[in-house]
């Protein structure tokens, strides 16, 4: 079995999670037996990504399914329950006086969590699991600056039996974990040894791979564990401080442990060239990203001049700098738009730059799309452009080159280079250099000839990542990893 390790998967997705889904449906239908596993709690499930996670193993919840609405936890003949304006919430009482305020899952009356009144400073509170159990109970407090924070929380199982619990000190750190699974009970003292106990419980010897995305998360707690099991974590972002620094501040723990581990994975050929100048090991760098399937009818040269930005709303992409590249190319082509797609702590910022440089009518924060929603809004634009510091295999970029939209970006460390042929499929210019990436992008918007030649070159460069290319990247380390699977697909080709 291959697993994929990684955090929990949010109703509004990431390029980790985008890229973990991916990876796994590729080698499923590959015939590799994949498998994604999480290490975080929790009690909503995303209904678009199959995944377990460590606390269903302790909490052995197996094929359980019931449904837990609010009159089953407040029976209407004991309590009084009073909706909350505005909000899926209700307020219970009982005899007139308050007991707790609960707040269901969307668009339903089945409970998710319970914070009930403080009794001594203490506020307890109820999760369920959204298969119709008391999952999780925490005790809260607050401590002499007024702030809050968890002392103890236990884990049910769906039949009411404790599972795990965990104890917190002052420092809102782990003091003690108590386990207790199939008649075994454990006691440990971190979150890394819990990890390490529940992945040492289930994978094979020899036999598994575990391929590891959130390597912060779980890279120590990995590393700890006895069995000889095949470990691969991911490098999805660049491991320097900036696209000008050599300074490596990122995947610490996997770079320092290259000798204990089987293989490490990034995005793009510069960075594992990078990487094997300064950790050697050539054999245990691998580059591969992720794969697309393109749509024979996805390409069109007929679009407005439409510039897009997809992503997430941080400080490392520097979308102000998009906004002010866009400040300049309006200046040359009036009927331009921005239409910026994400969300992030940013956006407040973003829209109040925007205000002040009086393009809040040409720049539009269209917020989160899913991916089947974002396709057709690839299919109305004319350019993508990147303005990050940072990144590791930016896939957005790829996605949009399956539309036959050229990229303008700053060219850094890593990422564009590897997908855009600069004067071919885009353009690359310094980064930080708004008038340079303005400059290039209007060039392509005025010159139809041009754009409908980087056009077809971008979609044709798209072919490099296609599922069979991709495929037979990750076949070829499997088969170094000495990994076998009888299902396996021999249609793949090497190329």
């Amino acid at each position: 079995m291959i697993y994929h390790l990684n955090s929990s998967f949010g109703k509004v997705g990431n390029g980790i999670d985008s890229a973990v889904k991916r990876r796994v449906e590729l080698l499923s239908k590959a015939g590799y037996e994949s498998k994604i596993i999480t290490g975080v709690w929790t009690g909503k499930k995303n209904p678009n990504i199959e995944y377990e996670t460590m606390y269903d193993y302790f909490q052995q919840v197996g094929n359980f399914s019931s449904k837990m609405d609010i009159e089953d936890v407040f029976s209407p003949e004991e309590y009084d329950v009073e909706p909350v304006v505005n909000r899926n919430a209700y307020k219970i009482s009982k005899d007139g006086t308050p007991i707790a305020t609960i707040v269901c899952f969307e668009q339903s009356t089945r409970i998710y969590r319970a914070a009930f009144y403080p009794k001594n400073g203490v506020v307890k509170e109820e999760y369920y699991d959204f298969r119709g159990f008391l999952s999780k109970r925490s005790h809260v407090i607050r401590n002499n600056e007024n702030e809050r924070y968890v002392v103890y929380e236990v884990f049910y199982t769906p039949q009411g039996e404790i599972g795990l619990e965990k104890f917190y000190n002052k420092d809102k750190e782990i003091a003690v974990i108590k386990v207790t699974h199939q008649d075994a009970f454990k006691i440990l003292y971190s979150e890394d040894e819990l990890v390490t106990f529940w992945l040492e419980s289930f994978l094979v010897e020899d036999k598994d791979v575990l391929i590891i995305d959130r390597t912060g998360r779980y890279m120590d707690g990995a590393l700890a564990m006895t069995k000889r099991v095949r470990l691969v974590p991911i490098i999805h972002s660049t491991h320097l401080r900036s696209t000008q620094s050599d300074d490596v501040v990122r995947y610490f723990n996997v770079l320092n442990n290259i000798d204990h581990i089987n293989a490490a994975v990034c995005g793009g050929k510069r960075q594992r060239k990078e990487l094997i100048e300064r950790f050697g090991n050539e054999d245990k760098f691998f580059d591969i990203p992720v794969a697309y399937k393109k749509d024979e009818d996805q390409i069109s040269n007929d679009n407005a001049p439409r510039i897009i930005f997809a992503g997430r709303l941080v400080y490392e992409k520097d979308v102000h700098l998009g906004i002010r590249t866009f400040a300049e190319v309006i200046k040359k082509v009036p009927d331009a738009e921005f239409h910026i797609y994400g969300l992030g702590p940013e956006k407040e910022k973003l829209v109040n730059l925007a205000d002040e440089l009086n393009l809040s009518n040409k720049v539009y924060f269209r917020g989160y799309l899913p991916f089947d929603e974002l396709k057709k809004e690839y299919s109305k634009a004319k350019i993508m452009i990147l303005t990050s510091h940072m990144e590791g295999f930016p896939n957005v970029l790829l996605e949009a080159m399956c539309y036959g939209i050229p990229i303008c970006s700053f060219n850094i460390r890593y990422g564009p280079s590897d997908l855009v042929d600069d004067g071919l499929t885009g353009f690359l210019t310094d980064y930080g250099d708004t008038n340079a990436l303005a400059e290039k992008i209007v060039t392509l918007l005025k010159d139809r000839e041009l754009y409908s030649r980087f056009s077809s070159n971008t979609y044709l460069k798209a072919s490099e990542y296609s599922e069979e290319r991709i495929a037979n990247k990750w076949a070829n380390l499997l088969k170094k990893l000495g990994y076998a699977n009888d299902n396996v697909q021999h249609g793949f080709h090497s190329y």
